[in-house]
């Protein structure tokens, strides 16, 4: 993972060791420590995070699941890898990048029309939405943040990135914000994802051939 100095890190061995993260929208089944080595969440059915945007009637939600820090620093890049276990369509789990309920940026897998796709869900008071082909259910994934200016990275293997998206949260460019693993199954029982570690760090500038 590029970066410098670590501001936060955790592979998931020890239930208790992460005093940092907090949760929104805890869900009911607590989380427990998968083996091999993760975080296993199983979602609630029917939460989601979604504003305004296409849908009739009116859709806004704000009830998803998140697992996260505060980061005051304004350069810095947020990784994670997981497998997703999907039950029903739009199952969905990765990062989450979070100043309030209008302003945020989820992506990851979600599962999509019975296959599995990159996601990224950008929101400025109304959600806009784009997908990929992704070949499997598990991905490594990481967020840079320069600022208010955000890219999004997918890998499969940890080593060879691809650009996902480029984008902006229209927020101060010195906000502080909520970064961490999101999990959210908007249309019925939930599936389970397993996160394998969090990390994020101070970081440079982004560059392409990173």
């Amino acid at each position: 993972m590029s970066g410098g100095e670590v501001i936060f890190s955790s592979n998931f061995t020890d239930p208790d060791s992460d005093p940092q993260l907090k949760w929104i929208n805890e869900p009911s089944q607590k989380p427990v420590i998968a083996d091999p080595a993760g975080l296993l969440i199983c979602m609630d059915e029917k939460r989601d995070f979604w504003q305004k945007t296409y849908y009739e009637p009116l859709h806004i939600q704000d009830d998803g699941h998140v697992l996260c820090i505060d980061v005051s620093e304004v350069s810095v890049v947020m990784e994670t890898s997981f497998t997703l276990k999907a039950v029903n369509q739009f199952d969905q789990a990765g990062l989450m990048v979070r100043y309030d309920k209008d302003h945020w940026i989820k992506t990851g897998i979600e599962f999509v029309d019975g296959t599995c796709r990159l996601s990224c869900v950008v929101t400025n008071t109304y959600s806009d939405w784009s997908t990929e082909d992704w070949p499997s259910a598990s991905l490594h994934i990481r967020v840079f943040r320069i600022k208010n200016d955000f890219v999004v990275e997918g890998s499969a293997d940890g080593e060879a990135w691809t650009m996902i998206r480029i984008c902006h949260l229209q927020v101060p460019e010195t906000a502080s914000l909520k970064m961490g693993l999101m999990a959210c199954a908007p249309s019925g029982r939930g599936g389970e994802v397993t996160f394998q570690k969090l990390v994020i760090k101070k970081c440079g500038r982004y560059h392409h051939t990173n």
